[in-house]
């Protein structure tokens, strides 16, 4: 065995748009579907509250370190005062791309790119 087969990534994944009508500015730091909430090591303890909401989903990647995602957790880029836009998250995780069967999660995680939605805000 290989040392990254011991390794083990656990995302939890907002999979519904997080949605304030009240104002574009607050709508706009509201996480959104494919926004990743937090990453942890394998065993991660996970709350009642995070293993039972409807609008999240955990996500487990094989031979994937935590250090190796957390791209995905940095925030878009810019000054706020400049820009009230600004997203929660520069990227979303792709979650339509699906897992071949068979495929290692690795292999999976390796091949999607980092999407940035907001880069044509209009």
């Amino acid at each position: 065995m290989v040392e990254s087969d011991y390794l083990m990534a656990e995302l939890l994944i907002r999979i519904v748009d997080k949605v304030n009508l009240d104002s574009k500015e607050s709508n706009a730091h509201c996480m959104k579907r494919g926004m990743v909430v937090t990453i942890q090591p394998d065993g991660w303890p996970w709350s009642a509250k995070e293993l039972a909401n409807p609008e999240w989903e955990i996500r487990k990647y094989r031979g994937v370190a935590v250090d190796a995602l957390t791209g995905y957790l940095v925030a878009e880029a810019g000054d706020e005062l400049l820009d009230p836009y600004l997203q929660r998250r520069a990227f979303t995780f792709d979650l339509a791309f699906a897992v071949k069967a068979g495929a290692k999660e690795a292999d999976v995680l390796a091949a999607q790119k980092l999407v940035s939605p907001w880069t044509d805000r209009g």
